[in-house]
Formats: C-alpha cells, structure tokens, sequence
C-alpha cells in the first residue's frame, strides 16, 4: 500500500490540476477518494501514517551538517566558542545549511533517548551542564 501512496505522491508532485483538486479536500478520505479515483488503492491509516512520519523525520540539511561537522576541523573550531542552540543555527545559515534551533534540540534529546544507559550519560556529562541547573529548568517545566 505504501508503494501506491508514494506513487500518487510523485504524481501530485507534477499534477497542478491534482493539486487543486486536493486543495479543495477537507479530510483524509477524501484525499483517500481522490487517490482511488487515479487508480491508487492506499488506505487512511496509510496515509496518517505517511504524515506522522515525515513530521517526525529529521531534516536533512540538520543530518547532513551534523555528519560534515564529525568531519570538518575549520568548522568545528567556527563552532567551537558559540553556546546557544540559535548561535550553531546561524553559523549553520551562513554556510547553506537550514534547519532550526528546535530542530537541533530535539535531535540531541532524541539521542540521549535512543542511545544506551551508559552512553547517554557520556553525552549529557560531555556538555559540562551544571546538574542543579538542570533540575531547576526541569522544576520550571512541570
């Protein structure tokens, strides 16, 4: 079924009439209509789950400057001084890559949640981050 939404996807991609068409759509099965109508046979459950997905996909101008990062010493050290989220994004603007604070921020707290007991502890303890500091922001969330 997926193979069938990617399909109708790469067809929205180039159809201006479809994409009106859709325009004009208010709910998923409509949209889920409209398919069928071109000959696709995707579900709803398809088609949220294809949504969920690309909102929770990382970005890849994010992914792609992380890897170049890991690599690049001359930017790196650029890096190196700046101790804001906002600070690497502009850094990162400067030189073509594109992506938000928030972007970065979830995908370092994303990190610590996937990776295993010790190595999380590794990553939050490399940052330096006084502990008491940390349980006062976390007091200010709940």
């Amino acid at each position: 079924m997926k193979e069938e939404l990617f399909s109708f996807l790469n067809e929205l991609s180039a159809d201006v009439d479809l994409q009106q068409t859709l325009r004009e759509t208010t709910s998923v099965q409509g949209l889920v209509e409209v398919g069928s109508s071109r000959g696709y046979s995707f579900t709803e459950p398809d088609l949220i789950s294809h949504f969920a997905e690309t909102l929770i996909r990382p970005n890849d101008d994010l992914a792609t400057f992380l890897k170049n990062l890991s690599e690049d010493k001359e930017l790196q050290d650029r890096l190196r001084p700046i101790t804001t989220a906002e600070g690497v994004v502009a850094v990162a603007s400067q030189i073509g890559y594109h992506f938000s604070a928030s972007e970065l921020i979830r995908h370092f707290a994303e990190t610590l949640l996937h990776a295993d007991d010790a190595q999380t502890v590794i990553l939050f303890d490399a940052l330096g981050w006084h502990f008491g500091s940390l349980l006062w922001a976390l007091k200010l969330t709940t």
